[in-house]
């Protein structure tokens, strides 16, 4: 996933605001190989990718709460780490920090940038020591995800200094590649000991979530945060002051939205787990008919399998709800059936995906299209 679409899936539409997008790598040390020059390589990535760097940083809000953000882009050499993307990250820390704002970081590199030798390697100190001061000194609330691949400096660094730290299903987490740690020590490497599930039963991991319903446990986080200070009398978000909020009733009703939020991921989680929702859909111009088949909760309705004729299609139907937990499901309108619907509701599809989606089934059925 690149890291503009990660950015669309991750906080409201409309919020987002980048920063720093003119600062562009150099060739600090003059690097010279047989391959292209280091400055050719950075322009045709540029080119290609259509970024400046390997990560976007900026500020935006997740369900109305104003956080800072920054999401690595693998597609850009591989998401390594220069001077650049380490200076990117450190600005967007101490902005977080001067502004109170909620920390976010989504990792995915391979690690430090060998083209800038000693300056890369120094980005981890440097985000490292932003870090310190956001945490320690401000107590504020940082959460790094990471995503597949996380390895290296990255992993060495800021990667794993998150007051949460969640990880994506089957994420490859390293700091050396298993190739490296076998021709160096000449031991083999286990197999899957370096996967995310393997990583959390181990401790190094708060969680593992996938990315569809990530957007929602980060919110519920925040309303659980909020209860949690207004509780406590501490400051854990100081977006909120603890002073501001009373436990009696404002931060009961923030903690129960919290916890409720948590247990509807964990809904989601288990509807993933299962592919709730997912199956086929076959239409049969030529017949005239429509197979559906989907799979559902373990149990009597676990395979379900519905046929109509395609004649019967009213119209292909988008149901778009924004708030708390954002919804955008594609429909087909059945005459005698209802609404059935196409995609999954954690899917959570960008609303260029759902749209390219519709109009593409839409003019396939030659039905119109609605939107609610």
């Amino acid at each position: 996933m690149s890291s503009s679409d990660r950015i669309e899936l991750s906080i409201d539409s409309g919020t987002w605001n980048p920063m720093d997008e003119d600062m562009v790598s150099l060739d600090p040390i003059e690097f010279h190989s047989e391959e292209e020059p280091y400055k050719d390589r950075i322009d045709s990535y540029q080119t290609k990718i259509g970024l400046t760097e390997a990560v976007q940083t900026g500020t935006g809000q997740l369900n109305g709460i104003p956080v800072a953000i920054g999401i690595m882009d693998f597609q850009f050499m591989g998401g390594s780490m220069g001077s650049v993307v380490g200076e990117k990250i450190t600005r967007l820390v101490e902005y977080a920090t001067n502004e109170l704002l909620p920390l976010i970081l989504v990792c995915a590199s391979g690690g430090a940038r060998m083209q800038e030798g000693s300056l890369s390697l120094m980005q981890m100190a440097k985000i490292s020591s932003a870090l310190y001061n956001y945490q320690t000194n401000k107590k504020l609330f940082y959460v790094s995800i990471l995503t597949s691949p996380t390895s290296g400096g990255v992993t060495a660094s800021f990667g794993m200094l998150g007051d949460i730290i969640i990880a994506e299903p089957n994420a490859y987490i390293a700091f050396a590649g298993k190739r490296v740690i076998e021709q160096t020590l000449n031991k083999t490497v286990p197999e899957g000991s370096q996967a995310a599930e393997y990583l959390f039963h181990k401790g190094l991991f708060d969680s593992i979530v996938p990315r569809n319903p990530l957007k929602r446990v980060l919110s519920s986080l925040g309303f659980l945060l909020v209860g949690t200070s207004s509780y406590l009398g501490r400051n854990l978000l100081s977006l909120f002051s603890s002073e501001q909020i009373l436990f009696f009733p404002q931060g009961i009703v923030m903690s129960f939205y919290g916890i409720a939020g948590l247990f509807f991921s964990s809904y989601l989680w288990c509807t993933i787990s299962w592919n709730i929702g997912s199956g086929y859909d076959r239409f049969d111009r030529k017949e005239g008919i429509v197979c559906i088949f989907r799979w559902g909760f373990p149990g009597k309705n676990r395979r379900i399998f519905l046929r109509f004729l395609m004649k019967d299609i009213q119209s292909i139907r988008i149901d778009v709800k924004e708030g708390i937990y954002t919804r955008r499901v594609v429909y087909m309108e059945i005459i005698g059936q209802g609404a059935i619907p196409l995609t999954r509701i954690d899917q959570n599809l960008t609303p260029r995906e759902i749209e390219q989606k519709a109009a593409e089934l839409a003019y396939f059925l030659r039905v119109p299209i609605e939107v609610f």
